[in-house]
């Protein structure tokens, strides 16, 4: 993958204009499309602010051909992306945009509360405002910015922790007035219908907007579905509950584990999904037509980027998806993805309608 920085705010495509753009190699998705999936579908919800918007473009450096891209919106505060700069409360408390990210102890190891958050359910990471910023202030010993970042931190470990707490509390009650009901289950639905494998790890993002009448936690963007939908399969030995769990978001996501407990919360996915569920049909239809117009596209870089069994070319995922690693042609690719959105459907189907 590549993230490209213009000098200036540049539209591409016809996308909003912005500096920052990531060109998505979707390295494990040979269909190129789970990620653009997920983008076109979660845009269609209203319940969720921005999500990432996605074009397919041939990638050429220095003449040489890369294949074929993603190129997409980066997750990040900015007008026109999240939205939430220079959003305070009347305390001089900062909006946020944090990252659930069990790696973040890794990358920032002895760092905790300065660079990341642990909770009692999760990790998370900050990208509003932004640990590095915090870091490079380290460095050059500037300390209005330090303690303006450590108390913006401390506030947000504590409205986390009570978030936590009214969620677990199970009271409908008590999780609406700090969490955005309709964000999560919106969210839920597109991470559910995907099959989303890093669900309660990786890739999720919330945001807190001090703007608000009420300051609540809420879902998004979605990001990050290379492996989704398929890309493990039931022969897996790492991933045994995600093959055999059939609402695997639902019961393997912390907070979506205790809000599924309470009766008036799981009548609003059923609600929910029975508004939206045409969306999820159009993504099947959406994997057809990209199908279709990217023929020439996915054979350029099948070229570049061969099937084949070959480590070098897989890494982690030779290890754990015997069945997925054995497809031998991009239709064979195309049709496991189809089938599984179908499949994850009619789970959808069976729970929710």
């Amino acid at each position: 993958p590549f993230k490209i920085k213009f000098n200036n705010k540049v539209s591409i495509f016809g996308l909003p204009e912005a500096k920052d753009w990531v060109l998505l190699a979707n390295y494990f998705d040979k269909t190129n499309l789970r990620n653009y999936l997920a983008y076109l579908t979660a845009n269609k919800l209203e319940n969720l602010d921005f999500q990432p918007s996605s074009i397919f473009v041939d990638v050429y450096l220095n003449n040489e051909y890369f294949g074929l891209y993603l190129l997409c919106e980066q997750i990040e505060v900015n007008t026109g992306r999240v939205d939430i700069k220079n959003h305070y409360s009347k305390n001089g408390i900062t909006s946020f945009l944090i990252e659930a990210d069990t790696r973040a102890q890794e990358e920032y190891p002895g760092m905790e509360d300065l660079c990341y958050i642990k909770t009692n359910y999760y990790t998370f990471s900050f990208k509003y405002p932004d640990n590095d910023d915090y870091l490079e202030a380290l460095e050059q010993n500037n300390q209005i910015f330090i303690n303006e970042y450590l108390n913006n931190i401390s506030w947000l470990k504590d409205f986390l922790l009570t978030v936590e707490e009214a969620i677990t509390s199970k009271e409908y009650y008590e999780f609406s007035e700090y969490i955005d009901v309709e964000s999560f289950v919106d969210y839920y639905l597109v991470q559910e219908f995907f099959k989303n494998v890093d669900i309660g790890a990786l890739s999720q993002f919330y945001v807190i907007d001090q703007s608000q009448d009420k300051v609540r936690l809420s879902c998004g963007p979605v990001w990050d579905f290379d492996i989704a939908a398929g890309v493990i399969d039931k022969t897996s030995e790492e991933y045994t509950h995600y093959a055999n769990t059939e609402l695997f978001v639902r019961n393997f996501d912390p907070f979506l584990r205790h809000l599924f407990a309470n009766e008036v919360f799981l009548a609003q996915v059923k609600y929910r999904y029975k508004e939206v569920r045409k969306y999820f049909e159009e993504a099947l239809e959406e994997l057809d037509i990209a199908r279709n117009v990217l023929n020439l596209a996915q054979t350029r870089n099948i070229s570049r980027w061969p099937l084949t069994t070959e480590r070098i070319y897989w890494i982690e995922i030779y290890a754990y998806s015997r069945k997925y690693l054995w497809l031998r042609s991009l239709d064979e690719h195309y049709n496991l993805l189809f089938e599984t959105l179908v499949e994850q459907l009619k789970i959808l189907d069976k729970y929710y309608l």
